[in-house]
């Protein structure tokens, strides 16, 4: 018991780090370590988007096939992080399943279920929900204003 509490703690704190890494490289990146850093082109989040795309110019579409969708995370240090740390978030959750079932096969079924889950809602609210398109829908005016 108390070895997997100190297994689901570093995996915590894993998904911590990640999720520092990608926050100080978006909000703090001209006074952090990170720009003191060799490799700008992979760590600068202000020219590293570039990688993405052929010559660095979106108007010339993907670097290579997946560059800017499921292989995203090849070409920046944020998105590596965040494909890092999205794969860190349901490993207890499927730990637990498998260890509990006594059946690894479960484990990894339950891990590549979370996963798509996580995947799929990610990707409606980004691409549908959020964007200008669906929001214009017209919403109940505000009473209060």
């Amino acid at each position: 018991m108390i070895l997997m509490a100190i297994i689901l703690a570093v995996w915590a704190g894993l998904i911590g780090y990640c999720n520092s890494v990608m926050d100080t490289l978006a909000h703090h990146y001209s006074t952090s370590k990170f720009s003191q850093k060799k490799n700008q082109q992979w760590w600068d989040p202000n020219i590293s988007w570039r990688n993405k795309y052929k010559d660095g110019d979106s108007d010339k579409g993907p670097k290579f096939f997946g560059s800017t969708t499921f292989l995203v995370f090849t070409t920046d240090a944020w998105h590596f992080y965040k494909w890092l740390m999205n794969g860190l978030i349901p490993l207890p959750a499927a730990f637990m399943f498998g260890f509990f079932l006594f059946d690894g096969r479960l484990m990894i079924v339950a891990y590549i279920g979370l996963r798509i889950v996580y995947a799929v809602t990610f990707h409606v609210f980004y691409h549908y929900l959020h964007s200008k398109e669906a929001l214009s829908v017209p919403f109940p005016k505000d009473p209060h204003t």
